[in-house]
């Protein structure tokens, strides 16, 4: 059984077991790991380990929300006029609204970020010939997290989130443009431990 499995199982264990509190943890700061899946432009789902998950306190209602991070996206062939494959590796900057909801060992915030992402392009292989760049482009997600309180210590975090960015990628033989879509689709389930 491979670790992704065995995280996936004991997390299961822990829902199916553990009593949850009749109301929100004193321990919203709080760490642990998890199990990511994430599909890129509609093609497969892979899924992965999330070694570091952390809980901040968030006011209810009303508040600020952000993401960081990067994906690699595959770009084929036929996305530009110079027929170049490779990866564009995108990482996006998001900030927005988010609202959030309490009531009982529940926590649930839903989110609508908005920034710039930036895009590196590498080829698939190490020939010499033409390659792509990629202008600042803007992205947008829409997401919802939910956290479960188990008992005083212990909770689950469930989330899931949809990115969309549109970078224009130039190609180095003839400077055409050509705006290229690239979507994420990504569900996180961790399981976290509050320290304070």
């Amino acid at each position: 059984m491979s670790r992704a499995h065995l995280l996936v199982l004991t997390a299961a264990i822990v829902l199916g077991t553990a009593a949850a509190s009749s109301a929100q943890s004193e321990h919203l700061f709080a760490g642990g790991v998890g199990l990511s899946a994430t599909q890129l432009n509609g093609g497969t789902w892979n899924t992965s380990p999330d070694w570091f998950i952390f809980r901040l306190p968030r006011p209810e209602h009303f508040g600020a929300a952000w993401d960081i991070g990067s994906d690699s996206f595959s770009v084929p062939a036929t996305a530009t006029t110079s027929r170049v494959d490779g990866t564009l590796r995108v990482r996006h900057f998001l900030f927005g609204p988010g609202y959030t909801l309490r009531g009982g060992p529940f926590e649930l915030t839903g989110m609508m970020l908005a920034g710039p992402a930036t895009g590196k392009f590498s080829r698939r292989d190490s020939a010499s010939g033409p390659t792509l760049s990629s202008r600042l482009t803007w992205s947008a997600m829409s997401g919802v997290t939910a956290w479960i309180d188990l008992n005083a210590r212990f909770g689950v975090k469930l989330s899931a989130d949809y990115l969309f960015a549109q970078p224009t990628l130039r190609s180095s033989a003839d400077n055409s443009d050509t705006r290229w879509n690239a979507r994420r689709v990504h569900i996180q389930i961790g399981l976290v431990f509050g320290f304070y």
